[in-house]
């Protein structure tokens, strides 16, 4: 399973600082990926443009860090979808298109209505309630359902 993951709205409230994770959105995501050992994610947030991989990884926990494995592509002239087109193009370009992922993003216009999202409010962020939520989703396709 991949997780794409944005950070506005999701990792840093509207109402943050921008370039500012908070740090109780980062615990809760954190704490409910870490059990599910199968779980890589990928950079889908436009933070993936100014910051290296690298960087990216050290706004994590190490054990976490390790497990973020690349970045979306950019794809400029997309006006319609296009975080899903982006997902699709990394999946393309990795020989992955068979492979489950989910996306964790604010932003439900950036998906068709069937993606497999995970949709977080931007004024609350990942808290609790969608780290309860992510883990049955990710407990559901570990065991098949």
């Amino acid at each position: 399973m991949i997780v794409f993951l944005d950070f506005d709205g999701v990792l840093r409230r509207d109402s943050s600082p921008p370039s500012c994770i908070q740090t109780d959105c980062k615990m809760h995501f954190e704490s409910a990926i870490r059990p599910i050992a199968n779980v890589t994610i990928v950079i889908s947030s436009t933070w993936r443009l100014p910051f290296s991989l690298a960087e990216i990884r050290s706004f994590f926990s190490d054990d976490i860090a390790r497990r973020i494995v690349g970045k979306t592509p950019e794809l400029e002239h997309e006006k319609r979808y296009t975080r899903h087109k982006e997902i699709q193009a990394y999946l393309a370009d990795h020989s992955a298109l068979s492979t489950n992922w989910l996306a964790i993003d604010d932003s439900p216009d950036l998906f068709p209505p069937d993606a497999p999202l995970l949709l977080t409010q931007s004024d609350t962020g990942f808290d609790a309630a969608c780290a309860v939520r992510l883990r049955q989703m990710l407990l559901s396709d570990r065991d098949g359902g």
